[in-house]
């Protein structure tokens, strides 16, 4: 998986124990994603600085969420809370009115 910084957040899909997901931050921000019980990774990256994340969480077997923000002007970056639809797969901002 490679040496990224720390780990901040680690979420399971709900009922599906091998799907995992965790967060870790240095110089960017870092969610791997496991569908194979940490046997084998994805990674996404956002190249924010390391800005980091917080409150990852599954609210069902598909829907996720967390806030990208590490206390610094989330405006600035495009980003704030952010959905993945799919598991952990993809993450999309959400559009907060």
């Amino acid at each position: 998986m490679g040496d990224a910084g720390d780990v901040g957040f680690v979420a399971l899909v709900p009922g599906h124990p091998q799907e995992i997901t965790l967060e870790s931050s240095s110089g960017a921000t870092f969610l791997y994603r496991s569908a194979a019980g940490g046997k084998t990774w994805r990674m996404e990256t956002f190249s924010d600085g390391g800005l980091a994340v917080r409150d990852l969480a599954y609210v069902s077997a598909s829907t996720g969420y967390l806030v990208h923000f590490g206390g610094g002007p989330v405006i600035a970056y495009g980003l704030g809370l952010v959905k993945t639809a799919n598991a952990g797969a993809t993450w999309k901002t959400v559009k907060i009115p």
